[in-house]
């Protein structure tokens, strides 16, 4: 996807500047090879999903300052709110779990 990004954002339809897209790919990749870790390795399923929740905490935080940077629109603010939001929530209660298992 990194190589062949121009190339192929074109010939599905889409537009590619080259701005937000490698951040897209690289939050794709990595979430995609903790899952797949996560399922084929059970045993560390738990702390493959805790990386990828923090993965997403790494990521939105690029989204929200391209934002403020004004280098994206609206839809990176929404983006970055939603996962910061979805990921802050399952690392507190999965800790707050975690804690539970141990008294």
């Amino acid at each position: 996807m990194f190589i062949f990004a121009d190339t192929l954002y074109p010939f599905l339809g889409f537009g590619f500047e080259g701005k937000y897209e490698y951040v897209v790919f690289a939050f794709m990749t990595t979430t995609g090879i903790l899952h797949l870790f996560g399922l084929l390795q059970p045993p560390y399923a738990l702390i493959l999903a805790k990386l990828s929740a923090f993965n997403r905490i790494a990521v939105s935080a690029m989204f929200l300052s391209l934002y403020l940077s004004h280098q994206l629109g609206i839809e990176a603010m929404l983006i970055a709110v939603y996962d910061l939001v979805f990921a802050s929530v399952y690392v507190i209660f999965q800790a707050k779990f975690e804690r539970s298992l141990y008294v």
